[in-house]
């Protein structure tokens, strides 16, 4: 596969051994689908022979049991009291209003990203077994903070993994901000001229977060004395980034030479569907059936919107599920 293969070149410049030491730091904020890339990320790698090991938080650690056979999985309590994938102790008209607002959205994940990250410092022995440890290799989510401070620590190679397309990370990403609609935006590539306006605010102020974020990192590394042999902001341009998005699925825009497309990598086989739901898209006819998904982001939808989005697809001749 095109994942296997792009970490095996990588792994040819560690060292000559085929087997290689490397360390997993998904997503630890609650972004589910994230998550589940990861776990198949390791279990891919397991599979031929490498020695895994998985970070993981308390509130995750159910869904990374597929790896328990296969992987040593590193387990840390989630922060008491923290929200959790923008859905713990908030209402579902709260989830709706941050939805809309996907600048606060960054701000939350930035927050619980700094909580998560002293929870592990902490945590001695969590962080005994990952410092003590020659890795090969660190392959990490690209929107976890913590976990660049962890690789600017250990100073080993890097591979990123970003399960869409855009990020701020400029000059690394370049974006092509006339027809690139800014991430914290609900903006296609069509805009008009006031909102190219703020379309490239928006993405001021995104660069000015990924300027803070390390700023943040460096100052939990300061306060637990953590060392760091690399600059945190040479995590993200120096390595393989593997971004899980097509060229037929996005908008255009440049792609440097670390980047490695791997859309879709993650579909399984066909299997045969249960016959309740055989039925229902055996009888869609000529038509067709339609599958819409929102992944985790579902739970910033309110009720109204969905009723909306049902009466919408109720128009069309397709069934829709």
């Amino acid at each position: 596969m095109c994942l296997t293969l792009t970490v095996c070149v990588v792994l040819g410049t560690v060292g000559p051994a085929d087997a290689a030491k490397i360390l997993m730091f998904p997503i630890q904020n609650g972004a589910m689908s994230r998550l589940v890339d990861m776990i198949k990320i390791s279990g891919l790698l397991a599979e031929q022979g490498h020695d895994i090991t998985f970070v993981v938080n308390s509130y995750d650690r159910p869904r990374a049991q597929p790896l328990e056979n296969v992987t040593t999985i590193l387990e840390f309590p989630y922060p008491e009291g923290a929200m959790h994938g923008m859905n713990m102790f908030m209402t579902d008209k709260e989830m709706a209003e941050i939805g809309e607002d996907m600048s606060k959205t960054m701000w939350l994940l930035i927050e619980m990203s700094q909580q998560v990250c002293e929870e592990l410092l902490t945590r001695n022995t969590t962080v005994q077994d990952i410092f003590a440890t020659e890795f090969d290799l660190i392959i990490l989510d690209i929107f976890e903070s913590c976990s660049h401070l962890i690789a600017a620590h250990l100073d080993v190679p890097v591979i990123t993994f970003n399960s869409v397309s855009y990020t701020f990370h400029d000059p690394y990403f370049p974006t092509l901000l006339a027809i690139n609609p800014s991430p914290i935006s609900l903006r296609s590539d069509k805009m008009t001229f006031m909102e190219r306006v703020t379309n490239f605010i928006e993405h001021v102020l995104g660069l000015y977060l990924n300027y803070l974020v390390p700023v943040l990192m460096e100052d939990i590394a300061r306060r637990y004395n953590v060392t760091m042999a690399r600059d945190i902001r040479s995590i993200i341009g120096n390595n393989i980034v593997l971004q899980n998005s097509d060229l037929s699925f996005d908008y255009p825009r440049p792609l440097l030479q670390n980047i490695v497309l791997i859309g879709g990598w993650h579909v399984n086989p066909a299997k045969p569907l249960p016959a309740k739901m055989e039925s229902f898209v055996s009888g869609s006819g000529e038509h067709g059936t339609v599958l819409v998904s929102f992944g985790t982001a579902i739970k910033l939808i309110d009720k109204d919107r969905v009723e909306s989005i049902a009466r919408v697809f109720s128009k069309f001749p397709q069934r829709f599920i």
